[in-house]
């Protein structure tokens, strides 16, 4: 099952003049979990597609290496496992309150 996300970070790069570029964007990506090996398949790890870079400022351009970039792409995955560990919190926490007879 894919996994849809988007958070909140800072971006900085250099302008074609040099000039240090620093911007706020909403980052928007898809998580597809992977598969591990079997005995005729290699194991497919998990990964992220990042779909959009939307800056703060409008008038700023997102250079298209960023959606290509390591560490952008480690932040969703970070983004990723927050999301599903809040997820089994609220599934567990929602357990609870149904055995204690809560709604």
């Amino acid at each position: 099952m894919t996994h849809r996300g988007s958070f909140t970070t800072t971006l900085m790069w250099h302008d074609s003049r040099g000039s240090e570029i620093e911007a706020v964007v909403r980052v928007t990506y898809v998580g597809r979990p992977g598969s591990p090996q079997t005995m005729t398949d290699p194991e497919d790890p998990a990964s992220v597609e990042i779909i959009n870079i939307a800056p703060a400022d409008k008038s700023i351009s997102v250079p298209q290496s960023f959606y290509e970039d390591e560490e952008l792409m480690g932040e969703c995955f970070d983004d990723w496992r927050n999301d599903e560990e809040e997820a089994a919190e609220w599934r567990a926490q929602s357990r609870r309150d149904q055995l204690m007879g809560g709604f």
